[in-house]
């Protein structure tokens, strides 16, 4: 499977928006998608396109993880094309697409092995004003007015720099953007509900520099406010059950904090930047699968971390930089099965000088100074402003609340089986994703059948649920099993056969037999 999997809407929008910008000759453009919204997709399409023309494509970012994150996806959206990876150890420079981490391109010897490229995007573009990128471009000719290539994609969840940098420098357009609120809306990312804790801080006297507080000098006026405790207290009262991630602004807080939680009885455990790699593997690992409830860290996970089962979120770092909130909070807007919401608690202080980000800073809807209010969502706060009339007319219009089932989203019918894995069934075949236990990846399968039998054919391992529901419904419309998938078909009323039922099992998706084909488990609500 290339690139004919089916885009999202605003996905397809935001591929077309490029591809004009490439046309009327932009050399360097941006687009801004949220965090969740699958921007590796997007450009993932936009690198088959050109791939498919014969062009070399670069992608750069500046952590391993995001560069390992990327090569998966695009290995698995390019199946007959060669994509390497050039950090550290690992050197494909012959590739044809390359993803590659900065720090090991700011080597000139390792860029010139590397040779030209006609496309280079950039991941997490907001930090592309950085001087090492810019080298690596001007290398590259990228500010070269006599070539025509590369040409540049930059891909970020926010065009906000905390240290007010204009990407201008880099990029001439923005070639695309939509907002967190509007993809809650269609039903992509979670609705956010949000509370106020206020703690007895006073941030005006907290040292500033460069516009933001300075972290060390926070965390001690947080710490000295009992901060620790407070978020601990917060957690149980207002996050029973939810799964948690916990930002400070250092890294001894982050540590206090998850003692303060383990104290309560609510196990909990901190990553910092010095957590050997194995060990902060096995703590997001046990996050995922529930032996934790809460994880804490200071400035490690706000990008390029994905664990789609969190949904709460306590912002413990106060900002004024909307761009460093968007990247924290976003971890917890990511759908993800019976998910239906995410929770974001503010741990706030008291400032008449300061402009303080809060969770309605994430909803571009609302104007300035508005707050979601307890009990309510991003959703229903719009709602409530709107009918005061203080929202601009085109922001208030046709607004609807939806539950976050991107899989509901669909023309075909999936259901969920009764471990959590989603079917696509037809009268005698059938795509299957099955989550993996031990992180948010998943695999796909084609069941078919064979004889009197049924074979399972893997169609993808490792991807994320996104992208498992892009391949199997690609899938679908490609072998035909789209045309038998609508809900009222009659086929869908016959028990699941015994080789069904055999073959479902032996992949690891859980059925009870007489239950009709249409629904080899309960439908999601």
């Amino acid at each position: 499977m290339t690139a004919t999997i089916q885009l999202r809407d605003y996905q397809q929008d935001a591929h077309d928006a490029v591809i004009r910008q490439y046309l009327d000759g932009t050399r360097r453009t941006l687009i801004t998608l949220p965090t969740g919204a699958g921007k590796t997709i997007v450009f993932g399409s936009i690198i088959a396109k050109a791939s498919a023309q014969g062009c070399r494509s670069l992608v750069l970012a500046h952590t391993e993880e995001l560069v390992d994150q990327a090569a998966r996806t695009l290995r698995t959206l390019l199946p007959h094309v060669s994509v390497g990876i050039v950090r550290a150890h690992h050197n494909d420079p012959d590739a044809q697409v390359v993803v590659a981490t900065v720090q090991t391109l700011r080597n000139p010897i390792r860029l010139a092995r590397c040779g030209d490229f006609q496309q280079v995007v950039i991941d997490e573009a907001h930090h592309a004003v950085a001087q090492t990128y810019r080298d690596i471009l001007e290398h590259l000719g990228a500010f070269d007015d006599a070539n025509v290539f590369p040409f540049v994609l930059g891909v970020t969840a926010t065009a906000d720099r905390a240290d007010g940098q204009g990407l201008g420098q880099v990029f001439e357009s923005i070639g695309y953007e939509t907002g967190i609120f509007d993809l809650i809306q269609r039903g992509y990312l979670s609705d956010i509900r949000a509370k106020r804790i206020m703690l007895d801080v006073d941030l005006d006297r907290v040292q500033t520099r460069g516009g933001d507080f300075v972290d060390s000098a926070l965390g001690a006026a947080m710490t000295d406010a009992g901060a620790p405790a407070h978020i601990a207290a917060a957690i149980r009262d207002h996050a029973p059950g939810r799964r948690t991630i916990v930002f400070t602004p250092t890294v001894a807080m982050a540590g206090q904090t998850a003692a303060a939680v383990n104290a309560i009885g609510i196990p909990a455990k901190s990553v910092s930047g010095e957590t050997p790699k194995a060990e902060r593997q096995q703590i997001i690992d046990d996050v995922r699968s529930g032996a934790l409830q809460v994880i804490t860290n200071c400035m490690v996970l706000t990008e390029g971390f994905d664990a789609p089962i969190l949904d709460c979120a306590v912002m413990a770092r106060p900002t004024s930089s909307r761009g460093l909130y968007q990247q924290s909070a976003g971890r917890v807007l990511r759908p993800y099965i019976g998910k239906l919401d995410c929770l974001i608690l503010d741990m706030v202080g008291v400032t008449t000088r300061h402009s303080v980000q809060s969770a309605a800073s994430l909803i571009d809807a609302l104007p300035a100074g508005s707050v979601i209010e307890a009990g309510e969502t991003a959703t229903e706060a719009v709602a409530r402003i709107a009918a005061t009339g203080s929202l601009p007319e085109a922001s208030g219009a046709n607004l609807i609340a939806i539950d976050v089932d991107v899989f509901h989203r669909s023309d075909l019918n999936w259901v969920i089986g009764d471990n959590r894995s989603f079917m696509l069934t037809g009268a005698n075949n059938a795509f299957v994703i099955r989550p993996r236990q031990s992180d948010d990846s998943c695999d796909v399968f084609r069941l078919e059948q064979a004889g009197w039998d049924y074979r399972a054919i893997r169609v993808a391992e490792d991807v994320d649920l996104a992208m498992a529901q892009a391949l199997a419904e690609d899938g679908a419309r490609r072998t035909g099993l789209d045309a038998l998938t609508l809900r009222a078909q009659v086929w869908r009323q016959d028990p699941v056969t015994d080789g069904q039922m055999k073959k479902l099992w032996a992949i690891g998706v859980r059925s009870r037999k007489g239950r009709p084909i249409g629904r080899p488990a309960s439908v999601a609500p």
